[in-house]
């Protein structure tokens, strides 16, 4: 098997999103550091949208978020709001991507 093809895609928007709502506000550097790899190697799975499953799993478990959230799984209600300028007047009131622990309540 190659590299590429054991990828798989993910939202590079919920990457930024789960990055900047974490209470550290983690930078791409601390984030790689934490993550045990070089930045470069952050960035360019952000750019391609694709990224190895062990790589996702330890950044969604640093980010505190669920690796499904950022595979772009499944949609929170407020991104199935089709009207944008509501989308994002209830988005600025939640506190963040869906954290792990909130749910494996669920599960």
């Amino acid at each position: 098997m190659t590299k590429a093809s054991s990828k798989i895609r993910f939202s590079p928007q919920r990457l930024e999103d789960a990055r900047k709502a974490s209470g550290k506000k983690w930078s791409y550097h601390s984030l790689a550091e934490a993550a045990g790899v070089d930045e470069r190697t952050i960035r360019k799975c952000r750019d391609a949208g694709l990224i190895n499953p062990e790589l996702l799993d330890k950044i969604a478990k640093i980010l505190n978020v669920d690796f499904a959230y950022l595979k772009g799984e499944f949609d929170s209600f407020y991104d199935q709001i089709e009207d944008e300028k509501t989308q994002e007047k209830y988005k600025k009131n939640i506190p963040g991507p869906f954290p792990a622990s909130l749910l494996a309540s669920f599960a």
